[in-house]
């Protein structure tokens, strides 16, 4: 009977911690920027095209971003949704 009624009110808080909890999280942003720089690193060692292979890596960390700030705009709208009488 509660449940219900509680998911209305859980919906906005637990978005916004999950989207605050990935976007903050020093180990999320160390390991993607890390990971995407050595993996560019690689590629050039290989390709000797380093302007290449940073661009799209940085490329790819701004997909990684939009994505969470996109999942970050749906829980909104599920918090709009649920409100709705």
């Amino acid at each position: 009977m509660i449940l219900p009624q509680a998911m209305r009110l859980m919906i906005r808080p637990l978005g916004v911690n999950i989207n605050a909890q990935i976007k903050a999280t020093a180990l999320v942003a160390a390991i993607s920027v890390v990971e995407l720089t050595y993996t560019a690193q690689r590629y050039i060692g290989s390709t000797y095209k380093p302007f290449e292979m940073f661009l799209l890596a940085g490329v790819l960390y701004i997909i990684i971003i939009i994505i969470i700030t996109i999942i970050g705009q749906g829980v909104t709208y599920l918090d709009r949704k649920a409100r709705m009488p």
